[in-house]
């Protein structure tokens, strides 16, 4: 299969550059191929085209000192990463091979566990002290529907940066937290946060590889029905707000799509320019 990249082909002005269309090569041992969503281009990559930068490569190279993308396929002795993880990475590129990996988001997905984990326990807290709201179309729905809502899309941001079993134990430490506030509800929300889970690993998992936000849009709303009716039964004994808990969910999934689609567009012009 065929890739696309730009090389400096000489050191001088714009006209150094070239689009090149080559086989995608296999990584070797110890390296990981890396399907690029941005890459920067700065003012270091502008002197290294001029070849006036101290650590200027030899030409022919591709100039981008710094990348975001999806890993793609790893090389034989390589541990700690797994296909479809997003990393970031500075690499010393070498005719479309990443010779080393440097680093990946692990710190991001540590960040997204916070947040996961604090969003579960505003969910309860919203709930405990505010109780039921109007979320548009004349319905209500317990307070902590938005902060479910956004949870699902920092549950799938969570996956992807450190993996399913780290969205589970997300989900128990939000419960046993929460736990403070209500056994009750902890108890309801910790059950149905997994329960949506099972369901966004049969559907998020094998959907994301062909399409990514479709696999976000069509396991959030797989999630929001399951978590909403479990969580209503097991908190309230009753289903009487599912009308409302769904559309107060996917207000936020809404919300997020646009978010997320703003962020691939701009993603893609940059890895486009770059």
């Amino acid at each position: 299969m065929k890739h696309t990249r730009i090389i400096v082909t000489h050191y001088g002005g714009p006209e150094a550059l070239q689009v090149l269309e080559e086989e995608r090569p296999e990584p070797q041992r110890g390296d990981a191929r890396v399907r690029v969503l941005a890459a920067g281009v700065s003012l270091a990559d502008l002197m290294m085209r001029e070849g006036m930068h101290p650590e200027t490569p030899r030409v022919p190279f591709t100039p981008g000192w710094d990348l975001v993308g999806l890993v793609d396929r790893l090389g034989d002795g390589v541990s700690g990463i797994e296909p479809g993880q997003l990393v970031a990475a500075l690499p010393i590129a070498s005719p479309g091979l990443l010779k080393r990996y440097v680093v990946s988001i692990r710190a991001l997905g540590f960040v997204t566990l916070a947040g996961y984990v604090l969003t579960i326990c505003a969910a309860n807290l919203a709930i405990t002290y505010l109780g039921i709201v109007p979320v548009g179309l004349g319905l209500m729905a317990p307070a902590g529907v938005y902060f479910a809502g956004l949870a699902f899309s920092l549950r799938d941001a969570l996956q992807e940066t450190l993996g399913r079993r780290w969205v589970v134990i997300a989900i128990l430490i939000g419960a046993a937290i929460s736990a403070a506030l209500s056994a009750q509800l902890a108890l309801a929300s910790g059950l149905a946060f997994l329960f949506s889970e099972l369901a966004d690993f049969v559907i998020y998992t094998p959907l994301r590889q062909r399409n990514w936000l479709g696999a976000v849009v069509a396991s959030n709303t797989v999630g929001v029905v399951i978590d909403s009716a479990l969580f209503l039964w097991l908190a309230f004994g009753s289903l009487a707000f599912l009308p409302g808990q769904i559309v107060g969910k996917l207000w936020m999934t809404a919300l997020t799509v646009v978010i997320l689609l703003a962020w691939r567009r701009i993603a893609s012009r940059a890895t486009r320019e770059a």
